[in-house]
């Protein structure tokens, strides 16, 4: 005999195929539940939402940075540069967490287009400070731009109002903010 939530879980990732109101989540949940119903998933529906949320976030972005050649990661460092002024490469991996190896390549591919320079640190000789050039500022500026508007139309949709996305930004902010979840020092 096969189980019921067999077949339900065919339908798992398949887009199109839920009724309104629900998504994927949802569908993961019941068969959890019909699995294992002593289990809360009260986290899961929350975490799960979270999680799949920003992976759609990160291709929705790098869609829209196609047309600028560049890679999420990319944006990132240069938005970090932006940010902070002159700025070495290890404050750059703190903060858009990545690898030594990896940024020394997203700097390289950077620098080759002309969009970031490495200085002399006066403070260290060892490690140079990164700064934009003209020309990575404004295709920043640019790229914010469009992320910046896609991304305001995407909640304004969805949640309208500040008095409907303020709640959300709070329990998203004290989600981040857990102790449970604090960055290894």
């Amino acid at each position: 005999m096969i189980p019921e939530h067999t077949t339900q879980l065919e339908q798992v990732g398949r887009p199109g195929k839920l009724p309104p109101g629900r998504d994927h989540l949802d569908e993961l949940i019941d068969q959890v539940v019909a699995l294992k119903p002593e289990l809360d998933l009260g986290g899961l529906a929350v975490t799960g939402r979270v999680l799949r949320l920003a992976a759609r976030l990160e291709e929705a972005r790098a869609r829209l940075l196609a047309p600028f050649e560049l890679t999420v990661g990319e944006f990132d460092v240069l938005a970090t540069v932006r940010r902070s002024g002159p700025i070495t490469a290890s404050e750059i991996c703190h903060a858009v967490m990545i690898t030594a190896g990896g940024m020394t390549k997203r700097l390289d591919r950077l620098e080759a287009r002309n969009l970031l320079n490495r200085t002399a640190n006066p403070a260290d000789r060892r490690a140079a400070h990164i700064v934009l050039t003209d020309d990575g500022t404004r295709l920043l500026d640019d790229a914010y731009q469009v992320i910046v508007e896609a991304e305001t139309q995407l909640v304004a949709a969805e949640l309208g109002d500040a008095n409907v996305r303020a709640p959300v930004e709070a329990a998203l902010r004290a989600l981040l903010c857990s102790p449970a979840l604090a960055e290894p020092s």
